[in-house]
C-alpha cells in the first residue's frame, strides 16, 4: 500500500480534510451558538479570517497540485514504466509533496497581511438601541505593495496558479491517459480475437492477468479522480474570470453569495466522492481497509475478554 501513488493520495486526503476542517471551526462557533446574528467581535476578526480564507486556500492549492502530480505519476508509469521506477521513489515523492506544500503556502502568504482589521462601534443588528464593537476591514500597504491597487493582480495570479494551470494540466493528462488506455485495450482485444493461443495463454497466466488488470484499474482510478476534480474546479474558475475580466457582477450580491456557497459545497462533497471512488476501484485499498477494521475489532474483543 505504501507506494508513491498511495503516498500522494494520502497527502491529498489530508489536505482535503484540512480544507474542510479549518473553516468548520468558526462556522461551528457562529452558526451552532447563534453568534452569526451579530457582528464579529474585534478579538475574533483576524482568526475568523485566517481560518475561513487563507489557510483553507493553502490546503486547497496543495490538493489541486498534488492531483496534478498524481496524474503525471500515473501517466509516466503507464508510458515509461522503467523511468517512473527511478523517478518516483518514495523519498522523491515525499520531497515533491513538501515542495508543493511550501509553494502553496508562499502563494498565499500575502493574504495573511493584505487586510487590516480596525475596531469600530456599530449599532447592534439584534438590538438597535445597543452599541457593539465590530471590525472594519481595509486593504493595507506592506513592503511597498499597495494591496488596494494590486488586488486585481493578486486575484488573477490566484486564478492562474490555482485554477487555470492545474486544470489545464489535469485535462491534458486525463485526455492522454484515456487515449492510451483505450488504445491498449483495443490492441489487447485485437490480439485475443486474432490469436486464440495468446488468449488461452493469457488465461493460464493468472499472475500476469491480475497485474495487468490492476494496472488498468489504477489508471481508471486516476482518470476518475482527476476528472472529478477538474469538473468541480473549471466552472468556478470560469465564473470568476468572467466577473473579474468584465468588472461586473453577473448576479445580484445575494444570489452570487449563494452560488459561491454552492460551489464550496460541491467542492467539499467531491472530497468524499474521491474516497468512494478509491474504495470502489482499488481492491488493495478495500483489503487494507478491511484489515484496519478487523484489527480494531480484535482489539475491542481482547479488551472485553480481559
Amino acid at each position: 500500500m505504501r507506494s508513491s501513488a498511495n503516498n500522494i493520495l494520502i497527502a491529498i486526503a489530508i489536505s482535503d480534510t484540512l480544507t474542510t476542517a479549518f473553516p468548520a471551526i468558526p462556522d461551528t462557533y457562529y452558526y451552532t451558538f447563534g453568534h452569526y446574528k451579530e457582528y464579529i467581535p474585534p478579538a475574533l476578526c483576524r482568526s475568523t479570517y485566517y481560518f475561513s480564507y487563507p489557510i483553507p486556500a493553502i490546503c486547497h492549492t496543495v490538493s489541486i497540485w498534488l492531483s496534478v502530480a498524481l496524474a503525471f505519476l500515473r501517466y509516466v508509469s503507464v508510458r515509461f514504466p522503467l523511468i517512473s521506477m527511478r523517478l518516483f521513489t518514495t523519498k522523491k515523492t515525499g520531497i515533491l509533496i513538501l515542495i508543493i506544500c511550501i509553494f502553496s503556502a508562499l502563494n498565499h502568504c500575502l493574504s495573511f497581511v493584505a487586510y487590516g482589521f480596525t475596531k469600530v462601534t456599530m449599532q447592534s443588528l439584534m438590538n438597535k438601541s445597543r452599541i457593539v464593537e465590530a471590525c472594519e476591514v481595509s486593504l493595507l500597504s506592506v513592503l511597498g505593495i499597495n494591496f488596494a491597487n494590486s488586488r486585481g493582480i493578486l486575484i488573477w495570479t490566484g486564478i492562474i496558479l490555482e485554477a487555470f494551470l492545474p486544470c489545464l494540466f489535469l485535462l491534458t493528462l486525463d485526455s492522454v491517459m484515456l487515449f492510451r488506455l483505450r488504445h491498449q485495450e483495443s490492441i489487447r482485444h485485437q490480439l485475443q480475437n486474432r490469436h486464440p493461443i495468446f488468449h488461452i495463454s493469457r488465461r493460464q497466466s493468472d499472475g500476469t492477468s491480475k497485474r495487468s488488470s490492476e494496472r488498468r484499474r489504477s489508471t481508471k482510478l486516476t482518470i476518475a479522480i482527476v476528472t472529478l476534480i477538474w469538473l468541480v474546479e473549471i466552472p468556478r474558475a470560469i465564473f470568476q474570470v468572467i466577473e473579474i475580466s468584465l468588472n461586473i457582477n453577473l448576479l445580484p450580491i445575494q444570489t452570487g453569495g449563494q452560488l459561491v456557497a454552492i460551489f464550496e459545497l460541491v467542492t467539499d462533497l467531491s472530497y468524499s466522492q474521491i474516497f468512494l471512488i478509491y474504495c470502489f476501484m482499488s481492491s488493495r485499498f478495500r483489503l487494507a481497509l478491511r484489515e484496519v477494521f478487523r484489527f480494531r475489532n480484535r482489539q475491542c474483543t481482547t479488551r472485553n475478554a480481559n
